[in-house]
């Protein structure tokens, strides 16, 4: 009977760490979606010293965050910084028709700026060229 005691506690201990680090990494991955929220914000802004390059789109993800009648997504794209080809994942804000045409492989229009801390933010979608500083995102009157 004591047995039995030991072994229900022990799986009580084991479920509890379980939930625990599932909690964990729930919040680990909503604090780099707000972070990079607040990357498109600041980048969002013209007056902050920054360049933008094309990427490729490889999947995205819809977050529960909004900006006026548009929505924050994470998008997982390809791009060239640096002579290097790699991975990256930053925000955009799209309406939901902007939304509705995400396919992988779409080109998209990635801003970011080389100071630290490094701030990347996803401009455009379905872009076919990259559009000049002057240019005003469609996402300003927000």
């Amino acid at each position: 009977m004591e047995i039995v005691a030991y072994v229900v506690a022990a799986l009580c201990l084991l479920l509890a760490c379980v939930l625990f680090c599932f909690l964990l990494r729930s919040a680990k991955a909503q604090g780099d979606d707000y972070q990079m929220q607040k990357n498109w914000l600041a980048l969002a802004r013209p007056k902050i010293a920054s360049e933008t390059v094309p990427g490729q789109l490889l999947h995205w993800k819809k977050t529960s965050a909004i900006k006026g009648n548009d929505r924050y997504y994470i998008l997982t794209f390809t791009t060239t910084l640096a002579r290097q080809q790699k991975r990256y994942r930053a925000a955009a804000v799209l309406s939901a028709s902007e939304a509705a045409t995400l396919t992988a492989g779409l080109p998209i229009v990635v801003k970011y700026n080389t100071q630290s801390p490094k701030k990347m933010a996803v401009v455009a979608v379905n872009a076919s060229t990259v559009p000049g500083d002057d240019e005003k995102s469609p996402h300003d009157n927000h």
